[in-house]
């Protein structure tokens, strides 16, 4: 039972999870409803922001919406209008910082949402630990959303502040423009004009260039950082420059930057960025601003933490986050981690020969789901895995489940791996048929006031009560002798002569009910008592007194011999208790031929 609570708890927190990160409330429609400890209805007091997050988990990538959510949580910080008044690398740190700092307090209330709501149940417990691997993996997600690419503008001078993970052109958002009045100049009546060329440019500002400046363009118009305009003298000899400081080569790097070498997953790398040499340096290879590695840990979402941006190109190139990871390999050991012992039915139709009724079915979720878990062991900092096998417990004496299935209703076997004897808790014998044989072919069984046929589906049965419902009783099964001669003397088997349903061109044998769970492999669900009770002669005696009437029940007097015995011989004189019939059957009753009235005519 405490298993299956913790099953439910954590099915229930990771439905729950996506909200809970996203929103900060466990429910969002139709109205919101705040993180609570589940058990006590009690919200869980953290401080958290009312900001919503993009969270990517679950659903394919979307960066329209990424940068759309970005922009809004960018433009909920109380500076976010102070932007040139300061260093623009200032600036963007301390919105980066700010962005950061929502994302935590999110994560942190979320955190104690599930501590609260897995307090009560061992930390151990498989779907926990699936649980904390999603938690994990969302939080990785979620502070990749706000994180700001910080490369220059493709427009002007300013920072980037896109995702670090966003599509297309760097991107300042902004017009590109000085905008505070510090950067204005003034003309001779001694009113301000705005600067007219792009923010962050190197240099004094100026209103027209063309007013006070060559103004011409510059030799390097169109090479990365340049502002176009020359701001030498008017009637200048020499070649035309702007004010940028540097013009970078700005040829797209991907034909010699990080490019042309394989990730992990198999796919091919390119940089997106453009070369920042400058254009007057002679160089080979062509190499975009960005200093650290930009490529994503092959064992998580964080980037690769290698200072060198080009370390990729190396031989053997591995990109790691430098942080400890969880395995994401599956346990190697022998058996199942887990067999799903959560409850589980459903209302079935049965549809048979001579009727169809409604019954409770009981479905695969209770003994015939085996899970294989994931390894739980710590891939170390620096490394691509661990040392020794995968295992999802760190439990030296952790048990792995047997292998075995009951061939009947499929449920696994529920020891632990190496036991000779099998044992589960059975479920319905779905993969079994009727197969009856009488006086006729229309000969039809009733159980539990329920008809069966021959060719019908066992479904409606329970695997461990069929017998029991039956009473008295023999199993058929395929016959395993390749001779019918074999058969003979062996009390357990009685090989049927006659053809039966289904696969009548299969040779069958009736067997007792102690070889039918033997053969099984499993242990024998029923007691002592009903086992001695099955292990008899299903013969009944055919006096009328014991056919019950309107007004009491049958009270059937069966043979007291063995099954599959020998007749009993009628020369060896009457039995002490009862008689002996004429076919050789033993019966504790008096015999119904003596009980009859004689008649003279």
């Amino acid at each position: 039972l405490p298993e299956t609570m913790a099953s439910y708890r954590t099915q229930l927190l990771s439905s729950l999870l996506p909200n809970a990160l996203a929103f900060g409330f466990q429910e969002v429609d139709p109205e919101r409803e705040p993180l609570k400890n589940l058990d006590t209805n009690i919200p869980v007091e953290l401080h958290d922001t009312e900001s919503r997050f993009f969270l990517p988990a679950g659903m394919a990538p979307q960066p329209e919406v990424r940068e759309q959510a970005l922009e809004t949580l960018q433009s909920s910080w109380e500076r976010y209008h102070e932007r040139q008044t300061i260093s623009d690398s200032e600036w963007v740190e301390a919105l980066s910082q700010y962005l950061q700092g929502i994302i935590n307090l999110r994560i942190d209330h979320v955190q104690e949402w599930l501590a609260q709501n897995l307090a009560r149940f061992q930390t151990d417990h498989a779907s926990i630990e699936e649980l904390r691997r999603g938690f994990e993996g969302a939080t990785v997600d979620l502070k990749n959303s706000v994180r700001v690419c910080k490369l220059q503008c493709g427009n002007c001078q300013l920072l980037c502040i896109q995702s670090r993970f966003h599509d297309g052109r760097h991107a300042c958002q902004t017009n590109h423009h000085r905008i505070h009045e510090r950067y204005f100049c003034r003309d001779a009546t001694g009113d301000l004009r705005e600067c007219s060329m792009a923010a962050g440019h190197a240099g004094q500002h100026i209103c027209f260039i063309n007013a006070h400046l060559c103004g011409k363009p510059c030799k390097s118009d169109g090479r990365f950082g340049c502002v176009h305009a020359c701001t030498k003298v008017i009637g200048h000899d020499d070649d035309h420059l702007c004010a940028a400081s540097v013009h970078a080569c700005g040829k797209a790097s991907p034909p010699l930057c990080l490019s042309g070498f394989k990730l992990a997953d198999g796919s091919d790398y390119s940089c997106p960025g453009f070369c920042r040499i400058p254009s007057d340096v002679d160089h080979c290879r062509h190499e975009c601003e960005a200093r650290l590695c930009s490529v994503t840990c092959q064992l998580c979402k964080r980037l690769c933490s290698d200072q060198d941006h080009m370390h990729g190109l190396e031989d053997g190139a591995v990109h790691l986050c430098g942080q400890e990871h969880l395995c994401a390999a599956m346990c190697s050991a022998q058996g199942i981690c887990e067999i799903e012992t959560a409850p589980h039915s459903i209302e079935a139709t049965f549809t048979g020969r001579h009727e169809t009724f409604q019954y409770t079915k009981e479905l695969s979720l209770r003994g015939t789901v085996a899970k294989r878990l994931k390894c739980v062991k710590l891939v170390p900092p620096g490394a691509t895995k661990h040392k020794g096998p995968h295992n999802h417990s760190l439990d030296k004496k952790v048990i792995h489940f047997c292998e075995a299935r009951c061939e009947n209703c499929v449920y696994f076997c529920t020891l632990p791996l190496g036991m000779i004897k099998h044992e589960t808790r059975h479920g319905s014998i779905s993969r079994t048929r009727w197969t009856i044989d009488g006086p006729n072919h229309g000969t039809v069984l009733q159980i539990e006031g329920r008809r069966f046929f021959t060719n019908d589906e066992g479904a409606p049965m329970m695997c461990n009560l069929v017998c029991q419902a039956m009473g008295r009783h023999v199993h058929i099964d395929y016959c395993r002798s390749d001779e019918e001669a074999a058969c003979v003397g062996n009390d357990e088997i009685q090989h049927i002569t006659k053809s039966l349903r289904p696969h009548p061109d299969r040779p069958k044998d009736y067997i007792t009910h102690n070889l039918f769970w033997k053969r099984s492999g499993f242990k024998d669900p029923h007691s002592k008592e009903e086992q001695a009770v099955f292990a008899k002669c299903d013969a009944m005696c055919s006096g009328p007194e014991h056919s019950g009437d309107a007004g009491s029940l049958a009270q059937p007097s069966y043979c007291t011999l063995p099954l599959f015995h020998p007749p009993a011989n009628l020369n060896a004189g009457a039995p002490a208790v009862g008689y002996v019939s004429n076919d050789g059957h033993h019966f504790a009753c008096q015999n119904p031929v003596v009980m009859q009235q004689a008649f003279h005519v």
